[in-house]
């Protein structure tokens, strides 16, 4: 990753949206999303905020935290904590058990998503 890049992970979930986002140009968020028959799994979604927010709300998040990604993100916006560029990457499962290991069919959608962040970063 470029210098200017400065990777988190969101330990407490969607709620660390709310510090993220704070002091920088542009911010990535990655999470999952729920497979559906309009979204099979391994389909990888780039959305950006607040531009597509209809397109995250009807989009069903592998919400394992306390706080929904959608609702984080309004609730950041709407206290001018996110910066003028956020953008969205999902990735579509349909597996989120605790300690179960990456699907074999995820494989290749996850380096297609990696290549794609990076391509983004690189912008």
């Amino acid at each position: 990753m470029p210098a200017h890049v400065e990777v988190r992970s969101a330990v407490a979930g969607a709620s660390d949206v709310l510090d993220c986002g704070q002091e920088v140009d542009s911010l990535i968020l990655i999470d999952a999303a729920l497979a559906t028959p309009q979204l099979p799994v391994g389909t990888c979604l780039r959305l950006a905020y607040p531009a597509q927010e209809h397109v995250l709300s009807r989009t069903p998040i592998c919400n394992t935290h306390a706080v929904s990604l959608a609702h984080a993100l309004r609730l950041a916006w709407t206290l001018g904590q996110l910066p003028g560029e956020v953008t969205l990457f999902l990735l579509a499962g349909d597996s989120f058990e605790p300690g179960t290991r990456l699907s074999p069919h995820l494989r290749q959608p996850l380096a297609r998503l990696v290549e794609a962040i990076q391509r983004e970063v690189a912008t």
